[in-house]
C-alpha cells in the first residue's frame, strides 16, 4: 500500500509527536507547491504555443491575401506586355533565311 498525496501520513511515534506532524505537513506543502508551480508553468507554455500557432496562421493568411493580389496584378501586366511584344515582332517566314547559314 503506497502513501500518496491524498492519504493521511502514518501515525507518528510517541517520542516525536508534534515535530513529526509538522515535518509531514511541510513535506506535503512543499510537494503541493512544486506541483502547482509546474502546472502553472505548463499551462503558460501551452498558451504561448497556441498563441504562436495562431500568429503564424494569421501571418500566412494575411500574406496570401495581400501578396497574392499584388502578384496576380503583376502577372496580368507582364502577360499584357508579352502579348504586345509578340504582336510587334516580325512573323517567321516559311522559308529558311540563307544568309544566316552561310
Amino acid at each position: 500500500m503506497s502513501v500518496g498525496p491524498e492519504t493521511a501520513p502514518p501515525a507518528p511515534e510517541l517520542g516525536d509527536g508534534r515535530r513529526a506532524r509538522r515535518a509531514a505537513e511541510r513535506r506535503r506543502a512543499r510537494s503541493g507547491r512544486r506541483v502547482s508551480i509546474i502546472g502553472v508553468l505548463g499551462e503558460l507554455l501551452i498558451t504561448a504555443g497556441v498563441l504562436v500557432l495562431l500568429f503564424i496562421g494569421w501571418q500566412l493568411y494575411f500574406t496570401e491575401l495581400t501578396v497574392g493580389s499584388e502578384l496576380r496584378s503583376e502577372a496580368s501586366q507582364q502577360s499584357r506586355e508579352w502579348n504586345e511584344q509578340a504582336a510587334a515582332a516580325p512573323k517567321p517566314s516559311s522559308t529558311p533565311d540563307r544568309r544566316a547559314h552561310g
